[in-house]
């Protein structure tokens, strides 16, 4: 194959910044690119992170290596999709974190109220009536907190 200077596009796979190269995939996810840059180019290219979208101009060594001869910013189009490396997102659980404040008060509220220390054998009695309190308290406080 012979070199050919060629513009290419893809998002980052992985990058090495002390080996100077860097992976592209397509938009497929599939990794076909590996690409290697000279020092003029280190600037720029920490700056790149993983996920970030590319259409660098290089010179093809071989049918999966390049060499990088000018890259510059450029939008991700809009049909590109966005790789599913970031973080991902977990909805909170608002029920839960108000349950789970609600138990705490309840017992904290148990604890000052009853300065006896609770035996052993009321301890399940005792945790099912606080716990039987904090379920009700939150559906309190949830249809409380509604938007009207």
């Amino acid at each position: 194959m012979t070199s050919e200077l060629r513009q290419v596009e893809g998002q980052i796979a992985s990058i090495d910044y002390d080996g100077r190269h860097f992976a592209l995939e397509d938009r497929a996810g599939i990794i076909f690119l590996k690409v290697t840059w000279v020092q003029k180019f280190d600037g720029y290219m920490r700056k790149q992170k993983v996920g970030f979208y590319e259409k660098p101009t290089v010179i093809t060594l071989t049918e999966t290596t390049a060499s990088l001869e000018d890259i510059r910013y450029v939008e991700r189009p809009s049909d590109w999709p966005k790789s599913g490396k970031g973080k991902a997102f977990t909805p909170r659980n608002e029920r839960l974190i108000v349950l789970q404040s609600c138990a705490k008060l309840a017992a904290d509220v148990y604890a000052i109220t009853n300065l006896t220390t609770v035996q052993p054998e009321d301890f399940d009695s005792t945790m099912d009536m606080i716990i039987a309190r904090a379920i009700k308290d939150t559906e309190t406080l949830m249809k409380a907190g509604e938007l009207k």
